[in-house]
């Protein structure tokens, strides 16, 4: 399997590119948005483009390990970022999700995740994880929706974390 590139209902999900470094800037500079992730505050643009570089240089099949670039399908704008990304503190694959915070509400970031869950079970993954901080409820509500179950709740990269499982065996594609 080599899906580099996916779609969905009303999104595409490729690699990223270097032009890319604006638009996921706007996102990761933002600090509504940066208020539930891993790493203090916005990001600054070194910030950024590291997080870029590692975007693509993390792009693998064999972990999986796989970070998209979210894009619209109606205007070819890049909106935000999902993945199947491996946790290697957890030994284990998470599916995540940051949006531009413009297109908040609109029902992205849960199309995102279920297409994330899609390609895991593709992936012949038994298992997935998720975090969501303990203050986003927004996430919670997302992550329930997709069928996960919590655990318990988590100190981790210096946030209280809540700690969700999917088993994917025996699902369909």
């Amino acid at each position: 399997m080599n899906n580099t590139l996916l779609e969905s209902e009303r999104l595409i999900y490729r690699r990223f590119k270097e032009n890319d470094f604006t638009d996921l800037h706007k996102i990761m500079s933002n600090k509504n948005v940066r208020k539930y992730l891993p790493g203090k505050g916005a990001f600054s643009e070194q910030q950024t483009a590291a997080c870029l570089r590692n975007f693509n240089n993390s792009f693998s099949f064999e972990k999986p390990d796989l970070i998209y670039a979210l894009i619209l399908k109606d205007t070819n704008k890049l909106i935000g970022y999902t993945g199947v990304s491996y946790e290697k503190d957890f030994n284990n694959n998470e599916i995540l999700y940051g949006l531009n915070e413009d297109y908040w509400g609109k029902g992205y970031a849960f199309e995102a995740a279920l297409k994330m869950k899609k390609l895991a079970i593709d992936l012949g993954l038994d298992m997935v994880i998720a975090f969501t901080d303990v203050k986003n409820l927004v996430s919670e509500k997302i992550i329930r929706k997709l069928g996960y179950t919590y655990l318990k709740t988590v100190n981790l990269w210096g946030l209280n974390l809540k700690y969700y499982e999917l088993k994917l065996k025996g699902e369909h594609k």
